[in-house]
């Protein structure tokens, strides 16, 4: 007979008299901590009348499987008391055997016991649900992508259990944000306590969000909330660099215009002048590998570093190098990277521009020269030549290099800082260099003695741009002396 929880076994135990064999099935609350529990009056076993005042009946359990539901054996006591042991978290099923035994006399085997009977036991779900702790504050950065912070909550209970045991648990998350749609994933605990959340790119602010576990099954009442702040720093976002165009032979000071290089949305509190920021430009480099050249990019910080000038705006001097550069502005603070990146942010390249000026009444630099000029006449160069973009500490611009060049440029080329000429002048600031010159910024350099006349094709060829090579309307050049 079975009464509640109760397992009744009706019948004598000797072996001439009549044993009911029963399987039966109980369901029991598990334990978040190793705990004893107990079932009184689980068992009874009705005893023939002869035998009350001379022998005593027990219980001889014996686990079949789910040993994992107890860190001790389960037993029961003279009175039927199920002793059950559970270990803490488990959750699962249990095939226990029982064997009733008394202290009569033995005339043979097994005279003394019954024949075993068989109950399942289910521990599932929890009465009351365990502690947990949280961390009380979290800082992160806009628009980071999916985010996972493991053991944010902390449930000690289930420290080392394998995860059905936590799958029984849920976390309830609700968030209060001072700026809507701030979350682009909202903020989840899973039963292993990983917070994950994802915040949208240019959103910054706090957000005060609380924590209630529950119960998959909604068994037990969600717990009293704890709380948490999550604040949200926003990432330096870099927009322009000027110049746009550097000079790739010599350092140059670039401004670097964008937002949040420090402020309360990128900092997370205020100050006349936020350190901790580093500027980082993209610079080409060749290196050789069995004689073999090879090229590539590598990043470099300001040269004596970045100057914080406000929220807006950074000054940095780079170093020398040609081709598109990126520009990468880095904040590390409070334990967190965060950076913004502009790439193609300007370029250093080496730029010279050669020809004839024209203008309505001095026609072109190739024109007879002197000839009848208006009062207000400007006529400019004969011939010119200019080149930029500036140098360091300078605005963008195109320095002239007022050079008196005697008729027109039909052909240049550069190389590393200096620029080779080819025309139809026979010459440069009163030099004589027929037709091909050379120019540093600084000088006029001749080439021999120039061709017996005019250059309209200059290249540079050759493994390491080494050799010039000229064409035109020329049938010979001109020894040197």
């Amino acid at each position: 007979r079975m009464a509640l929880d109760t397992i009744a076994v009706d019948g004598a135990i000797f072996r001439d008299d009549r044993t009911v064999r029963c399987v039966m099935e109980m369901s029991i609350t598990g334990v978040f901590f190793d705990a004893v529990r107990t079932i009184d009056g689980a068992f009874e076993v009705v005893q023939p009348v002869d035998e009350l005042a001379t022998q005593v009946a027990s219980f001889v359990l014996t686990l079949q499987s789910g040993h994992e539901l107890f860190f001790d054996a389960p037993t029961a006591d003279s009175s039927g008391t199920l002793i059950l042991p559970l270990a803490r978290a488990g959750r699962g099923k249990a095939l226990i055997q029982v064997v009733i035994q008394d202290n009569g006399a033995r005339g043979g085997a097994n005279e003394n016991a019954s024949e075993p009977f068989f109950f399942e036991l289910t521990v599932d779900g929890f009465e009351v649900l365990p502690p947990f702790t949280l961390l009380p504050s979290l800082t992160v950065v806009d628009g980071a992508g999916l985010q996972n912070f493991s053991e944010f909550a902390n449930v000690a209970a289930l420290a080392n259990l394998a995860n059905a045991s936590r799958d029984y648990l849920r976390f309830v998350v609700k968030c209060a944000s001072t700026a809507p749609g701030m979350f682009a994933h909202y903020p989840s605990i899973d039963p292993l306590g990983t917070l994950t959340l994802e915040v949208a790119t240019g959103f910054s602010g706090q957000s005060y969000c609380s924590v209630q576990m529950g119960s998959n099954d909604a068994s037990v009442s969600l717990s009293l909330a704890q709380y948490f702040t999550l604040k949200v720093l926003t990432r330096p976002q870099v927009l322009s660099v000027v110049p746009a165009v550097s000079d790739p032979f010599t350092a140059t000071q670039v401004t670097i215009h964008g937002r949040n290089f420090g402020s309360l949305l990128s900092r997370g509190y205020r100050a006349a002048i936020y350190g901790n920021i580093s500027v980082f430009v993209t610079t080409p480099y060749t290196y050789t590998i069995r004689g073999m050249k090879y090229s590539s990019v590598r990043w470099e910080a300001c040269v004596g570093g970045a100057q914080f000038v406000g929220d807006e705006q950074l000054l940095c001097n780079i170093s020398p190098g040609a081709g598109t550069r990126d520009v990468k502005v880095e904040i590390m603070e409070q334990g967190i990277n965060r950076t913004g990146t502009l790439l193609g942010a300007f370029v250093g390249v080496e730029m010279w521009l050669g020809g004839t000026a024209e203008d309505t009444h001095c026609q072109a630099f190739g024109a007879p020269w002197p000839h009848r000029q208006e009062a207000v006449e400007n006529c400019g160069l004969r011939g010119f030549i200019s080149s930029g973009p500036g140098p360091m500490h300078l605005p963008p611009k195109v320095d002239m290099a007022r050079l008196n060049i005697s008729s027109s440029i039909r052909a240049i080329v550069a190389s590393k800082g200096r620029v080779f000429m080819g025309g139809s002048f026979a010459q440069v600031n009163s030099t004589r260099v027929n037709g091909i010159v050379a120019y540093d910024r600084q000088a006029v350099r001749t080439l021999a003695l120039g061709v017996d006349g005019s250059v309209s094709s200059l290249q540079l060829v050759h493994r390491q741009r080494r050799l010039l090579v000229a064409g035109g309307s020329f049938s010979r050049g001109h020894p040197s002396s």
